[in-house]
């Protein structure tokens, strides 16, 4: 998690910008937002609040966000769904299965050129299918190709994603199962297949595509936070956002969407880590109650391969007014804050934990590097369960054999 960071130096010539936010705010920033003792959640001033409405950030849309996410996990958590007859308890996919399943929605999204967004999109509507019940191991390369097929028709709706361009990649992932030993119902995914698992799809999420991913809780946080602090610190919004999104794409490849670790908890604990990382907001204010003060700053600084703690470059009660806003930004109670950025930090141990065996097992590889990277890789022999090169026959989609290639 530290390495897309260039140290606390990177910070030096954003973090003046703090030193003119009491003028900014015309008055003291302690009065503006007062104690930070209260446990209640705020409104934001009413003079923000349409410009909250134009970033697409107002209060109630974050309000009903949290109410649909919590009510949703509420339901997927449930042993039984009720739809008709009893829907077997959905199961988030194999650890090896969903990472290889995650990169081949990489390729997926690359391709289909979406933007970055769509993959933590596509990465949570894929956690939902499976906790739904609804859909099995043997379609995943088909579940995977739709999931981003019907988010590039949401995205436009002049969308040029081809479901027959698509399903070639398929082919191959669905190849790939089935020479890991998975299995899988069609090796050779075609277009009536991937129309015919649209439905299954659809049906597994209840029709509903708009579900915030951690990017999009993100977007929203900073947004509300750079308003909220009438742009006095843009600078240091933009940064933190750049490096909670680089670590929630590490945090989403190892941890499924489930109730315990939801989008919005997810994204609750990342901006309260980079607030503190970005020395704006002091460690020691989140600290949950049952560790030390010094077993705290130790599981910090491990998770973000830091050595010493940060510390806040904000006088007191600046820092609190700060904390404040967190409050309003995130329509959350503090200690609820507490408690996600507690989780969040472990998990990110986690990751840290994970990675670290990762490299210690010689030739491992990711499910792309089992196929020859050539100009033909996308062809494949019904006869064979490995691709084949028909390097006597020309090739028809020349343009498309070399975007696949460029993709992988």
């Amino acid at each position: 998690f530290g390495s897309s960071r260039c140290g606390l130096s990177h910070l030096a010539g954003v973090l003046p910008n703090l030193w003119h936010l009491d003028a900014a705010m015309g008055a003291g920033v302690g009065d503006v937002f007062g104690a930070v003792g209260s446990q209640t959640s705020a409104a934001p001033p009413p003079e923000l609040i349409d410009e909250l409405d134009q970033k697409g950030a107002s209060n109630e849309l974050v309000q009903d966000w949290a109410a649909r996410e919590a009510k949703n996990m509420a339901r997927l958590a449930q042993r039984h769904g009720k739809c008709g007859n009893d829907v077997p308890p959905g199961q988030p996919l194999n650890q090896e299965l969903r990472k290889a399943a995650l990169q081949f929605l990489t390729s997926l999204v690359e391709l289909s050129g979406l933007p970055q967004s769509t993959w933590f999109d596509a990465v949570l509507l894929l956690d939902l299918c499976y906790l739904s019940g609804r859909v099995g191991e043997e379609v995943l390369p088909s579940v995977c190709t739709v999931l981003v097929t019907v988010l590039g028709k949401n995205e436009s709706a002049t969308s040029t994603v081809r479901l027959a361009d698509l399903s070639i990649l398929t082919t191959r992932f669905a190849m790939w199962m089935s020479g890991m030993g998975y299995y899988v119902l069609c090796q050779e995914v075609t277009k009536v297949e991937l129309r015919k698992q649209e439905t299954a799809v659809l049906s597994a999420l209840d029709w509903q595509l708009n579900w915030p991913s951690v990017r999009t809780w993100l977007s929203a946080f900073c947004d509300r936070f750079d308003v909220l602090l009438r742009h006095t610190m843009t600078s240091n919004i933009e940064w933190i956002f750049a490096q909670s999104i680089f670590s929630a794409s590490s945090l989403v490849a190892h941890h499924p969407a489930s109730a315990t670790m939801a989008p919005q908890r997810m994204a609750n604990g990342l901006l309260c880590i980079f607030l503190v990382v970005a020395r704006m907001v002091p460690l020691a204010a989140l600290r949950p109650a049952h560790l030390s003060q010094e077993e705290w700053e130790e599981r910090f600084c491990k998770s973000q391969c830091m050595g010493a703690p940060p510390s806040s470059s904000l006088p007191p009660a600046w820092g609190a007014g700060i904390l404040r806003f967190l409050t309003i930004v995130t329509g959350c109670e503090f200690r609820t804050l507490v408690v996600d950025a507690h989780l969040v930090v472990e998990a990110m141990l986690d990751v840290t934990h994970q990675q670290h065996a990762a490299t210690q097992v010689p030739g491992a590889k990711c499910w792309l590097q089992h196929f020859p990277q050539d100009e033909h890789w996308w062809r494949y022999s019904k006869e064979s369960s490995q691709p084949q090169a028909h390097q006597q026959e020309p090739d028809p989609e020349p343009e498309l054999g070399r975007r696949l290639v460029a993709v992988c």
